[in-house]
Formats: C-alpha cells, sequence, structure tokens
C-alpha cells in the first residue's frame, strides 16, 4: 500500500469484515459530533442508533465499501450500493473532518462505479453531506422528508452523471 497520507490524502482499501466495530464508531461519532451542527438531539439518537442494527452490520459487506486511513488508523469510510450506483454511505471520524477525506472518498467511489459500468450515481445526502457532493459536481434532484422511527428528517436526492450514456437518468 502506498503512504497517501505522506501528502495528507489516505490510504484507501477494500472493507474488511474486523473492520465492523471501527465503522459502526466512526459512523456513530460522525452522526453526534459533526451532526451537531444541524441536527437536534432526537434526530441525532434517531440517526446514531441505526449503527447498533445487525441491518448496518450486515450492510457494510454489500456492495462496495471503502476504507481510508491514515497513519494506520481508519479515518472514514463509503459505500456504493445497490449494486453499485448509489452512495450509500460517506462518514468521517470528527477529528479528521474537514480535511478532505470525504471528497476523497467520493472521488474514488465514483472512479469504482465507472469501472463497473455506472453511467449515474445516485445519493440521499445529509445537510452536512450535501456540500460535499455539490462540490464534486453532483446535482440536487429533490429535497425529501424522511422518518427515522418517529423522527422526521430533510435529505437531498441527488445524482451525478458519470460520462458516457448522457441521457441516462436515475
Amino acid at each position: 500500500m502506498s503512504s497517501a497520507s505522506d501528502s495528507g490524502l489516505p490510504a484507501f482499501r477494500a472493507f474488511e469484515a474486523a473492520d465492523t466495530d471501527t465503522l459502526a464508531g466512526i459512523f456513530r461519532a460522525a452522526v453526534r459530533v459533526t451532526g451537531a451542527a444541524a441536527y437536534d438531539i432526537a434526530q441525532i439518537a434517531a440517526w446514531a442508533s441505526s449503527a447498533d442494527t445487525p441491518a448496518f452490520a450486515n450492510g457494510l459487506s454489500l456492495g462496495h465499501c471503502i476504507v481510508a486511513e491514515r497513519d494506520g488508523a481508519i479515518v472514514g469510510f463509503g459505500q456504493l450500493y445497490p449494486p453499485l450506483d448509489h452512495v450509500h454511505l460517506l462518514y468521517v471520524a470528527p477529528a479528521f473532518a474537514r480535511q478532505g477525506i470525504a471528497s476523497a472518498l467520493l472521488e474514488r467511489l465514483e472512479a469504482v462505479a465507472i469501472k463497473a459500468g455506472a453511467h449515474m450515481l445516485g445519493c440521499n445526502a445529509s445537510q452536512l453531506s450535501q456540500p460535499v457532493f455539490a462540490r464534486a459536481g453532483w446535482r440536487l434532484d429533490e429535497v425529501e422528508s424522511v422518518e427515522r422511527g418517529d423522527v422526521r428528517f430533510e435529505r437531498f436526492r441527488m445524482s451525478k452523471s458519470l460520462g458516457g450514456d448522457q441521457g441516462a437518468e436515475r
């Protein structure tokens, strides 16, 4: 593995089952700490609790999950699923936020999708991740209101053409 961390960027590798607890911890911390800037206590609690479900742990092995490491420590992760045309997860540990890691993960995920033959990517971005996607050239398709349990969230359905079939729609 190259020493990408020498340039300030993380090194990337594929998800391994042994990463599950660490990724769940990053997910919870990102929601609780970084999420506090945009979400209320009830929203944070509902969102963070999804890391404690079997679906979260089982879901990490689906699609294509990439782990970002810096100096041997996992600092973030992203996932394409289902199949490889939707950015399902994109999270960075709060101590490493605003250092370009989410953007680098997103760039990696886009490259994986292109290699897999995808012409379009979609995502359901949070208030916090929406600017990351927008800076990477994603377009806002719709603002949605969804529920987790009995708590409502605003999210942003976004998409990006990956070239090739320019007429492809999601």
